[in-house]
């Protein structure tokens, strides 16, 4: 009965140690894929808006796939083959060996957040160069709405990301303090969903989702967010028309003198 349990329970521990392999290896990929993905948005946007150089992205399709899922894959075999993944505290991951804690630490670094900060520091320029040259190129309100949300792209990356790269800094010292892991934990997984607050909250989804409010909870909409940041919206839409009048009127004056004196 005894080598029966111990059977049983020497199986149970390979199964755990193979679905902590398997989840350690999806995060690293998955992970590593979406921070690549978001280098080739920037790259796209760049080139298309900037450089104005590329017409056909479809011939670049197998290389962005290749970029973006392959390469990603082939880091993340890696720790499979040095039997580095496992158990790395809230989940799942590249493991600390306690006797080998820098070459983990170092591991750690190259399969995740090295590339982290080269996209960081990557898609941040290009939006800017994005950013900046729409605005001196163009007056057309839609399109500065468009390019004022593309400064909060490398940012929400950074703001989630901040608390990890902090908090594997420490690890990498040889310390732990709970709070950075909390914090750590929470905004990690917190990416997709102000990305979909910033750019999929549109004013369009707003009034559906004022309208689904109000069929099945009416009392929810009074003085909900969504009436003030479309009022808000309103009001710096109307403050844009205004700032467009007031410079197109300063535009034609100067043309009218330039007329009378000559």
């Amino acid at each position: 009965m005894t080598q029966q349990q111990d059977s049983d329970d020497n199986l149970q521990e390979t199964e755990d140690k193979m679905v902590c392999k398997v989840q350690a290896f999806l995060i690293n990929y998955g992970e590593l894929s979406s921070i690549l993905w978001t280098t080739v948005i920037a790259w796209v946007l760049y080139q298309k808006i900037v450089i104005q150089r590329i017409q056909n992205y479809n011939q670049y399709e197998m290389k962005m796939f290749f970029y973006a899922y392959l390469i990603p894959m082939f880091f993340s075999f890696i720790p499979i083959m040095t039997e580095d993944y496992g158990n790395a505290g809230a989940w799942c991951w590249i493991r600390i060996r306690e006797n080998q804690k820098w070459r983990s630490q170092i591991l750690r670094l190259f399969e995740f957040y090295l590339p982290l900060w080269i996209a960081f520091i990557y898609n941040g320029i290009s939006m800017y160069k994005v950013y900046k040259f729409v605005k001196q190129r163009t007056q057309d309100r839609k399109e500065h709405n468009l390019v004022n949300k593309l400064k909060f792209y490398p940012l929400i990356l950074i703001f989630c990301w901040s608390m990890g790269t902090i908090d594997r800094i420490f690890n990498f010292a040889g310390q732990s303090y709970f709070t950075f892991h909390i914090f750590h934990i929470l905004l990690a997984g917190l990416q997709g969903f102000i990305n979909a607050m910033v750019y999929g909250l549109t004013k369009k989804v707003r009034k559906e989702i004022r309208i689904s409010l109000q069929k099945y909870c009416s009392f929810c909409i009074k003085k909900d967010i969504l009436t003030l940041k479309d009022k808000y919206e309103e009001e710096q839409n109307e403050s844009e028309q205004n700032q467009q009048a007031i410079e197109l009127a300063a535009e034609k004056q100067k043309q009218m003198q330039k007329f009378s004196i000559e």
